[in-house]
């Protein structure tokens, strides 16, 4: 993936004024509501609409949208990102896919397994 590709990647999902994670933006490359998109980070629904860029919010928000900039390196578009984060069953997870591994409170574990298949260690 070409480094202009992966930039834009990050403008569309990172507000490149103030650096917080633009949640409609990240709902919309999810395929998600806004409620699924909350459910998915842990927040409530309103807490999402009322003040996204809420330190406790973009906490919450801030490894997703890492999770598919990263995977989107790694597979070479924000397409092919989504479809592992969504789709693929991770062993090392209990077969449970990332999106279901984040929902869970484990986005760190999806970092980390990011970190293991970039050093070349599949689990």
């Amino acid at each position: 993936m070409s480094v202009a590709l992966l930039e834009k990647d990050t403008e569309t999902l990172i507000d490149s004024t103030d650096g917080t994670v633009l949640p409609r933006a990240l709902g919309n490359v999810l395929h998600v509501r806004y409620d699924e998109l909350a459910k998915m980070s842990g927040l409530k629904s309103s807490s999402l609409r009322a003040n996204p860029r809420a330190k406790a919010t973009q906490a919450k928000l801030r490894p997703i949208a890492q999770i598919i900039l990263r995977a989107s390196a790694m597979t070479g578009s924000i397409g092919a990102a989504v479809a592992w984060f969504e789709y693929q069953p991770i062993p090392g997870f209990g077969n449970k896919t990332p999106a279901e591994t984040v929902a869970d409170g484990y986005a760190d574990a999806v970092l980390q397994h990011l970190d293991d298949m970039e050093e070349g260690v599949y689990a």
